[in-house]
């Protein structure tokens, strides 16, 4: 539908000024109070809330406001031709119609996106897909909001919305995994994204290094600003990744608390969930002596800690008590411990983080009940008997037989016959399936 308006200029002091379109009462009487998508002449699109404009006389025309951008290229008092591309709708990717601030959030379904909206002074628009993936080309939903619920930036200011998306690391491969990520999901584009390098120095030199490394993340030379902070201690600065746009930061928050409540749905997704939270604060503490000792979560915030329990009840690991560690900001902190506990995660590639997940499939390994692998190895390779046994591992008849008992008894060997007074045994499937998940944990950290 076209719509003839008038475009004004409203001066608002020290240089400043904003703009408006009016027109008759029969091209938007049934517009008002309503979000629409409006194009113009140029091709130019935005999002305006009509409403009625009183003059003195105690009667009114309709207007709405023109961004800056769009406006500054029209006269004063000139007439344009604006074209209503749709209005907006309520429950687009499952978004409420008002923000935490109580101001309206609209949406409108243009073409295969969604073009989000809060309408309030500064908010500028922002557009997704129209539907949501809980994964795509490898990278999960529910992995993202396991990550961000780390590392993002979720404060508001007392009065306002977020100004920011941001998300920090101080590691290449988690900037760019998310970067990556965002733009598999939700069609945020590696361009769109801004980033602070804090680090001790900020010289020509060491500027022009920082940046040459932080492009391999996927950012843009032009994009990456390097900000002097004499506390970090990373070798290559923590990169702060930021897109200013109220908008999006807010929608983003609650596509994140969609995810938390579908990722229940289903134990997988939650395992995605614990995989994001080990790219964060979820690590791996371990033993002087080399062996794991705990996967250890920490987090200010106890409900995200809450949150952590309730996963890990889901995808039957147990935790300890979590407790509260008293410091200038305190935090809470909360173990899984045990062999059977650590071997489940293992399974279920619990942690994805590289090094913490190199930590963490070592430190197993070197556990006394790991000792398993060496057995149903002999087993596997023909030292299938007591003698046998005792002659490719270097122990005792008295041990090797206790041992093969055990194994028995727990389902991994089961007898085959006789060798002469030997006990000949073999691998049960239990067994092999054990032997093969051994086997690839020592392939995956090059033992062997």
């Amino acid at each position: 539908m076209s719509i003839p308006a008038t475009v004004y200029k409203a001066s608002k002091g020290k240089g400043s000024a904003s703009y408006l379109a009016t027109s008759k009462r029969e091209y938007l009487e049934e517009y008002d109070g309503k979000a629409v998508f409006l194009e113009t002449p140029r091709r130019e699109r935005f999002p305006a809330v009509v409403r009625k404009l009183r003059n003195g006389r105690g009667s009114f025309t309709y207007c709405f406001n023109i961004p800056d951008r769009i406006a500054q290229e029209y006269e004063n008092k000139q007439t344009v031709e604006f074209n209503i591309v749709c209005e907006s709708e309520e429950g687009l990717l499952g978004l409420p119609p008002q923000t935490i601030r109580e101001y309206p959030l609209y949406t409108f379904k243009v073409g295969e996106e969604v073009l989000c909206w809060i309408y309030t002074k500064g908010c500028k628009p922002y557009a997704l897909p129209n539907t949501i993936p809980l994964e795509k080309g490898g990278y999960s939903l529910f992995e993202l909001y396991g990550a961000f619920l780390c590392e993002g930036f979720k404060a508001r200011k007392k009065t306002k919305h977020r100004d920011r998306l941001s998300f920090a690391n101080a590691e290449i491969s988690e900037i760019k995994w998310f970067i990556e990520a965002c733009e598999a999901l939700l069609g945020i584009r590696k361009a769109e994204w801004g980033a602070q390098i804090l680090f001790p120095k900020s010289d020509e030199e060491t500027v022009s290094g920082l940046r040459l490394w932080w492009v391999g993340a996927g950012l843009k030379p032009k994009n990456i600003r390097v900000c002097e902070n004499r506390t970090v201690a990373a070798e290559n600065g923590v990169c702060l990744l930021l897109i200013y746009n109220s908008t999006l930061a807010e929608v983003f928050h609650h596509i994140m608390e969609q995810a938390e409540e579908k990722m229940f749905d289903k134990e997988e997704y939650c395992w995605e969930f614990f995989r994001g939270l080990s790219r964060g604060d979820l690590g791996v503490t371990m033993k002087p002596n080399g062996i794991v000792k705990a996967i250890t979560f920490t987090t200010e915030n106890e409900e995200n800690m809450r949150l952590f329990q309730a996963v890990c009840e889901r995808i039957g690991l147990t935790t300890n008590t979590p407790y509260f560690v008293p410091g200038k900001k305190g935090k809470w902190e909360a173990q899984i411990m045990g062999y059977e506990n650590f071997k489940r995660v293992i399974r279920n590639n619990g942690v994805v983080h590289e090094k913490r997940k190199q930590r963490l499939t070592s430190g197993f390994l070197k556990a006394n009940k790991s000792t398993i692998h060496k057995y149903l190895k002999a087993v596997g390779e023909g030292a299938a008997t007591t003698p046998k046994a005792r002659d490719a591992l270097g122990i005792s008849i008295v041990t090797a037989t206790a041992t093969f008992a055990k194994y028995c008894s727990q389902g991994y060997l089961a007898k085959a016959g006789k060798n002469g007074k030997a006990v000949i045994h073999e691998l049960t499937p239990k067994g092999q399936k054990a032997l093969e998940f051994y086997e690839n944990l020592y392939k995956g950290l090059n033992l062997e």
